[in-house]
């Protein structure tokens, strides 16, 4: 048996490429599932809040219109006691 020499391994030099993507984090896989599912359930969100609000102003446009409405009703009705106070009450015919 002869006495063979080990050969001593030979130092591949690694390319630059390889140098700077050896330490790189890693890589989430294809995103865009998760990103289109969140913007779908932010999209229905937002469309309920959008509802929500349109009800809101239609409520307010209401009783705002009644509010008036009343005032209007109080200020006539505290000319026709003004009027039954000084005794020149009109008669109003319906």
């Amino acid at each position: 048996m002869k006495n063979a020499k080990k050969k001593a391994p030979v130092a591949i030099k690694k390319t630059r490429f390889e140098e700077l993507t050896e330490d790189q984090p890693e890589i989430p896989e294809y995103t865009c599932n998760a990103i289109d599912e969140a913007k779908a359930i932010l999209n229905e969100q937002m469309e309920a809040l959008r509802s929500g609000n349109s009800n809101l102003r239609t409520g307010v446009e209401y009783w705002s219109q009644i509010c008036q409405d009343l005032l209007n009703e109080i200020a006539e009705l505290k000319k026709e006691v003004n009027s039954l106070r000084r005794g020149t009450a009109t008669k109003k015919t319906k």
